[in-house]
């Protein structure tokens, strides 16, 4: 299993567990995380949202990333 199908694996069980993705009004289905009162997010709007903090985290991804990868020897090109 892949690093994407196991965080998609754990947050399908998270919501299925919390009743956090339901249908709304339109008939399409949103994300509506349990004792939240100010709304839901639809698709587009997490896709956005994860966009930010894609942004906001992209220093901190670059340091740990030049620290603990490079810094080692290690390179995202080498071959077992």
């Amino acid at each position: 299993m892949t690093a994407y199908e196991e965080l998609k694996d754990r947050a399908l069980r998270h919501t299925a567990e919390h009743n956090d993705i339901i249908m709304a009004e339109d008939g399409y289905y949103v994300y509506w995380p349990e004792g939240y009162e100010r709304g839901y997010h639809d698709s587009a709007s997490l896709r956005v949202l994860a966009d930010i903090l894609d942004e906001k985290n992209k220093p901190w991804d670059e340091q740990l990333h030049r620290e603990l990868v490079y810094d080692k020897g290690i390179s995202d090109t080498q071959e077992d």
